[in-house]
């Protein structure tokens, strides 16, 4: 254990070699256990947790150009039959179905993330969904297993948004809300539930996005920023919060954008005279958005590109004294 958490502190150093030597220490530690000790079941476990422990520290990417990193996978394997051991030895144990349930999903998020092997990561799922109906069907929905059950959820959205099942996507982080509700309802890691549900927020968001559901995508921004405003006023100075926070604006800021352009639309016959109206229209707006995140260089290039665009329309408009005008110039 003394292990395991050294690792986790020298993965927050920045020390990640060392972090990976210190989980595989205590990989070896346990197996002696479990050799020593075949009939407690909890070694077991425990060897499948550094099992796990050890994919979080290792390079996703090791081999350039190539997919994942194939010792992660190994791993995975090996995480499964440890706690797989440990369930033989105790079969109605919640805690390691529990186990069990967590780590398909993560092995599933492993599948599709950095190998884009969407049918085992499938697989990975089905089996996670297996424990935790076990576990609901002897009410042992303890705030572990909601918290394996959100992140479950979650991973099966994300794995229907690549498949462009965005129904379904939806449905699922609406189940994820819904756990994590039963947790703030329960009083159990407030703070940690509601910034999770922002997040989510972001998720869904997206799926609106593809769908084309601006009203949604509208409604859903601002529960975002609202939520993030009142947790900032409760943890002032949390910069992820207050990173968050920044973005979730700036997606506001955005959809204010997208909602003029949906009431000013780009002229149906593209005529110089027309074209002018529209590109110093986008321009203004591209204005107001710098004004409100001036430190961000992407907005002044898409202003370049518009003043640009307004330049080149002047010069094809038929009145032979066009020109830009001088505030824009520059």
């Amino acid at each position: 254990r003394l292990h395991g958490s050294l690792a986790i502190v020298q993965d927050q150093v920045g020390q990640n070699k060392e972090a990976i030597q210190s989980q595989r220490d205590a990989i070896a530690l346990r197996m002696e256990l479990v050799r020593a000790n075949p009939k407690v079941p909890d070694y077991s476990y425990d060897l499948g947790l550094s099992y796990y422990n050890l994919t979080t520290s290792l390079p996703s990417h090791p081999i350039k150009d190539k997919k994942g990193n194939p010792e992660c996978l190994t791993l995975f394997e090996q995480s499964i039959d440890a706690y797989t051991n440990a369930l033989r030895a105790v079969p109605n144990s919640p805690k390691y179905k529990n186990g069990l349930a967590f780590v398909h999903t993560s092995y599933a998020r492993e599948l599709r993330r950095d190998f884009q092997d969407y049918i085992k990561a499938e697989e990975q799922l089905l089996k996670a969904k297996e424990f935790f109906e076990s576990l609901e069907k002897t009410n042992s929905m303890t705030p572990q297993f909601r918290l394996n059950r959100i992140e479950y959820e979650k991973e099966w959205g994300q794995l229907e948004i690549v498949r462009k099942e965005y129904a379904q996507a939806k449905t699922r982080y609406e189940n994820a809300i819904a756990q994590l509700e039963i947790l703030i309802k329960e009083g159990f890691q407030l703070h940690t539930s509601r910034y999770e549900i922002a997040r989510i927020y972001t998720s869904l968001g997206y799926i609106s996005q593809e769908r084309c559901e601006f009203d949604e995508m509208l409604k859903l921004v601002n529960q975002r920023v609202d939520l993030l405003e009142v947790l900032l006023q409760e943890r002032p100075g949390d910069m992820d919060i207050t990173s968050s926070l920044q973005k979730a604006r700036q997606d506001k800021f955005g959809l204010t954008l997208f909602a003029l352009d949906k009431l000013f639309p780009k002229p149906v016959e593209p005529t110089p005279e027309n074209l002018i109206v529209h590109y110093e229209g986008r321009l203004q707006r591209w204005k107001g958005w710098i004004k409100e995140f001036p430190k961000v260089t992407q907005y002044r290039k898409d202003a370049s590109e518009e003043c640009y665009h307004l330049a080149t329309q002047y010069a094809r408009s038929c009145k032979p004294d066009a020109r830009l005008p001088a505030d824009q110039q520059e």
